[in-house]
């Protein structure tokens, strides 16, 4: 997983398809509660003087049935954002792979040999810029798909011209009480179409990703707007700005239990 407080993914890593489910920590299926109740004080004090004339068990009852039933209060599910995939290879032979997550840095990468040619992905979450940002490597010879896929989707636009792509989906939860925007820009070096509400790249050797999430709490459309404006900086230098930003965190305290030899090691065999 990748994370800066109120935004993050989870990669899982596929060689055919990548696929990062996607977050954001104000989406959740229930709506804004008034917990305010001017009486409360009223029976707060008729449930101390029960109390005080040692009717524990009749305080209780009259608890119950005057505040408990009367004033209760669910806390709805939270839900995810979405599912952002990456159709990126035919079904091949690949070896050398490696997955990394760079605690210190914020980074997840992830490494690979598909018919000879290595391939490399890289992803990071920037909190000051709000977006989830992924690097990857495509191979030319075959078109590379990018889907996004939710259920509860109102709206969905996708538009493309040369190099690059936006796709831009209003969503809501499943009882409808919050609605959210998820906006994806694509940048590549290869031609983009569209293919219904997906996107298809031919000819592309590089892929960037930038995600923007913001819901009803916030301003959705001016918000996605601002923090995509951000891509422009260029995947390098948003790299630099996450990695200073979240190692001023991470790199106050240490600690080392040794070297024993199991770094270089897999998980598996690390596991034996």
């Amino acid at each position: 997983p990748i994370g800066a407080g109120s935004i993050g993914a989870m990669l899982f890593g596929g060689i055919e398809t990548e696929r990062l489910c996607l977050n954001e920590e104000t989406i959740w299926n229930g709506g804004k509660i008034d917990t305010n109740i001017p009486e409360y004080l009223d029976k707060l004090n008729t449930i101390r003087q029960m109390l005080f004339d040692g009717k524990n068990v009749e305080a209780e009852a009259w608890a119950v049935e005057n505040i408990e039933k009367k004033h209760r209060y669910f806390v709805d599910s939270y839900e995810f954002a979405g599912d952002l995939l990456v159709d990126t290879h035919g079904y091949g032979e690949y070896e050398s792979y490696e997955r990394r997550i760079d605690l210190k840095r914020g980074l997840y990468s992830l490494d690979y040999t598909l018919d000879g040619v290595r391939y490399t992905r890289e992803s990071f979450t920037s909190h000051p810029t709000k977006l989830i940002c992924m690097r990857m490597d495509t191979d030319p010879t075959r078109k590379v798909f990018v889907k996004f896929r939710r259920k509860y989707v109102i709206s969905k636009n996708v538009s493309c011209e040369d190099g690059s792509a936006l796709m831009d989906f209003v969503c809501t939860t499943a009882n409808g009480a919050n609605k959210f925007r998820t906006t994806v820009k694509v940048l590549t070096d290869g031609r983009v179409d569209r293919d219904d509400h997906d996107i298809m790249i031919t000819n592309g050797s590089k892929l960037e990703l930038y995600v923007s999430i913001v819901t009803a709490y916030r301003d959705p459309e001016m918000d996605t707007m601002k923090y995509l404006a951000s891509a422009d900086k260029g995947y390098d230098a948003l790299r630099e700005e996450h990695v200073s930003d979240f190692s001023a965190i991470m790199d106050r305290s240490d600690i080392s239990f040794g070297d024993d030899g199991v770094d270089d090691l897999s998980v598996a065999k690390r596991l034996t």
